[in-house]
């Protein structure tokens, strides 16, 4: 993958993936699915959707991708069948994407017409014992059968039915055939509900029925307290619920016998060697184990709010790894410091980055927690190796090291704009601020001062901002540093000045550990901006434009802000999400017109003028003309076809150097238009993405 796409499938998968896949599909009724999961599952993710947030997120993209990443996805599926030697299993899933590129143009409304799944219906995954299983309502059954059934013809991949007493189950075995344990996938579709999860030689009818939601167990999630008390103890709203138990695995592996989770790995795993394997395990670790597992028991997540205001939503999310050690707990709150509040919030800025710890305690605090672990009394052999190599290390060196930086309680960065210069590659300007927040402001400054760009500043208690000549800077940015309140703070830009003034009034509290904010809104309008057509101009190259703005193609199905806070709270590390996002624009289907044509040159500048005529009943004309346009140059007569988000086009081309020649004969060539960035009067068509051959051409309406 080329470098740009690949940075913004990291901040894409970063934030807006967090915001959907973490499932913000509230619920609104009683999970009647709890009544299917065992008590002692070992994780749960699910919840029941309304009307009103399906209508508001019908229009997202499932996953924003780029065309570079999707022709990724494709050769690697294509590679897979090559060397599996087109394996029916391989043929299946490829047919089945490659169906749904086809019929759609990757939004969640359009793989429920796709799929028949149900965007207001319930879903639950989890685990039953060792086996994933998966519930989802379905609104049109037909249509998942014949989505399968199509699948099956098109691969050769035949499933068999299992009669599980109330209703029958498709079954693809999965093992080769001279394999004596053979797992199979399974899905069901019977009365609106679908569950796709796996089985085995292994599993008696008792075992799959209980899979398929047929036998309910006799402790289940809605029998005993556990989402329950996960609401009442940490707000969540009736929305999605999730956690994944750590305890209750830790105990599957050192006591197997004691819940459902154990009991499939000695069913399914080889048995001697998981034996040999329990009896490495003295009683003594298998306790000890135990007890660490109980200290950290679980991971929870869940939604604590969602308010629906027009075309925006806001919502809230949390997030715990629950801590039971409260001496742990109580030394890593000591480390907290303060996250300056401009690195907590997302609307108002490009991006923000926070880290609160307080230097004065993390010595102390380190000291306390190698002290705990080196004295606590282990009698298994293993953790007292831990503590042996513990005991060589010395956690006094922290303290000096961080004893130049006493009176540090946390620093924070804040992107508010960039423009970038057209004649280099440096900045023209930019308004940031950075920011350390300390209980001796000036005693800092003394510090810094030591390093010879800060040598002569002199700064006054007053907040009265100095320049900084640095000289590596730039002449069109002035960069100024003060000291508001208890906060050291550098900066330029006008809303950085604005927040440094905020800092005044700024007091320091301890407030969390790490902080995040990004506003896809702000990068998507960056990304297609003159700052960076300069930037990806002067690294080069027509693909690094058209990587620019297949950027911006992610981005904007994506505007939304979110903020996370990290902090150290008495259940342990929380995380709480905070963002809005807004309904997609409605943009019309419909491409046939006639359109002005524009090309990306090296420079990332839109240059040339042609005509192309997509008429409505799948013909279309595209010519180019010479420099005084006295001439056609270029003429292609063609059909075309959507699919999806592709222009499938097949032309009979002409061409000529001059306007004196005749053209040369007809040639039939085919292409393939990804369509990018459409807007209602315009769209982007990107040819032969990832490749070296990538061109990109604007289309605006005439």
């Amino acid at each position: 993958m080329k470098k740009w796409t690949l940075f913004t499938a990291a901040i894409v998968v970063s934030g807006g993936l967090l915001a959907w896949n973490a499932g913000w599909l509230p619920m609104q009724k009683s999970n009647e699915n709890l009544a299917y999961i065992s008590a002692d599952t070992a994780y749960y993710f699910g919840g029941t959707s309304t009307d009103e947030i399906a209508e508001f997120v019908k229009d997202y993209p499932i996953m924003p991708s780029s065309p570079s990443q999707s022709q990724v996805w494709q050769t690697l599926l294509e590679s897979i069948n090559s060397d599996q030697e087109n394996s029916p299993k391989v043929r299946f899933f490829t047919h089945l994407m490659n169906k749904y590129n086809d019929f759609s143009e990757g939004t969640m409304g359009e793989l429920a017409a796709f799929s028949g799944m149900s965007l207001t219906g319930s879903f639950a995954f989890y685990s039953d014992g060792i086996v994933p299983v998966l519930r989802m309502d379905v609104s049109n059954e037909d249509v998942f059968n014949a989505l399968i059934e199509d699948a099956v013809q098109n691969s050769e991949w035949q499933y068999e039915w299992q009669d599980l007493g109330a209703f029958k189950a498709r079954t693809w075995k999965l093992t080769a055939d001279d394999k004596e344990d053979e797992a199979y996938l399974a899905i069901s579709n019977h009365e609106g509900n679908v569950v796709i999860t796996f089985v085995t030689n292994k599993d008696d009818l008792m075992a799959k029925q209980r899979r398929f939601g047929i036998v309910k167990p006799e402790m289940s999630l809605a029998t005993n307290s556990t989402v329950k008390d996960l609401k009442n103890r940490y707000s969540y709203t009736d929305s999605m619920v999730g956690f994944i138990q750590f305890d209750q695995i830790a105990q599957a592996i050192l006591s197997p016998e004691s819940n459902s989770l154990g009991r499939d790995l000695i069913t399914y795993l080889p048995q001697d060697q998981f034996a040999q394997f329990q009896n490495s395990i003295t009683a003594e670790c298998k306790t000890e184990y135990g007890q660490l597992a109980d200290s950290m028991p679980r991971f929870v997540m869940g939604y604590q709010s969602y308010d629906i205001n027009g075309n925006s939503i806001e919502f809230d999310m949390h997030s715990a790894f629950e801590l039971t050690n409260t001496a742990v707990v109580s030394e890593l709150q000591k480390m907290q410091g303060h996250l300056p509040m401009h690195s907590t919030t997302s609307k108002d800025k490009i991006f923000a980055m926070g880290v609160g710890v307080n230097a004065d305690n993390i010595g102390p605090a380190v000291t306390a927690l190698w002290t705990q672990l080196t004295t606590t009394e282990y009698n298994c052999s293993e953790l007292q190796m831990v503590q042996y190599m513990a005991r060589e290390q010395n956690p006094a060196m922290l303290g000096m090291m961080t004893a130049m930086a006493q009176g540090v309680k946390g620093v924070g960065v804040s992107l508010f704009d960039i423009t970038m210069s057209e004649n280099g590659p440096l900045p023209q300007g930019i308004d940031f601020i950075a920011s350390i927040a300390t209980e001796n402001p000036a005693t800092l400054l003394n510090m810094a001062k030591m390093l010879p760009f800060f040598a002569d500043l002199n700064l006054s208690d007053d907040g009265t901002p100095a320049l900084l000549n640095l000289p590596m800077l730039p002449p069109t940015i002035e960069l100024k540093a003060a000291i508001k309140g208890k906060h050291l703070v550098v900066f330029s830009g006008e809303k950085s000045e604005q927040v440094a003034n905020e800092q005044s009034s700024e007091s320091i509290d301890s407030n969390g550990l790490l902080s995040m904010a990004f506003n896809y809104r702000e990068i998507s309008q960056l990304i297609t901006s003159k700052t960076f057509n300069s930037l990806s101009s002067n690294m080069g190259g027509v693909d690094t434009c058209t990587e620019q703005y297949e950027m911006a193609h992610m981005f904007s199905s994506l505007q939304m802000d979110m903020s996370m806070v990290t902090s150290v709270e008495t259940d342990g590390l929380v995380t709480k999400y905070a963002g809005s996002m807004d309904k997609p624009l409605a943009v019309s289907n419909e491409v046939a017109g006639k359109y002005r044509v524009e090309y990306m040159d090296e420079n990332c500048e839109w240059t040339g003028t042609t005509v192309d005529d997509l008429k409505a009943d799948g013909t279309g004309y595209y010519e180019s003309k010479s420099d005084n346009n006295s001439c056609n140059l270029y003429e292609s007569n063609y059909t075309w076809a959507k699919k999806g988000n592709t222009l499938e086009l097949n032309g009979s081309d002409q061409i000529r150097d001059t306007c004196d020649q005749e053209f040369n004969e007809a040639t039939q060539e085919t292409y393939t238009c990804h369509l990018i960035n459409v807007k209602a009067d315009s769209f982007q068509c990107l040819f032969d993405p990832a490749t070296d051959y990538t061109s990109l051409s604007r289309y605006t309406r005439m």
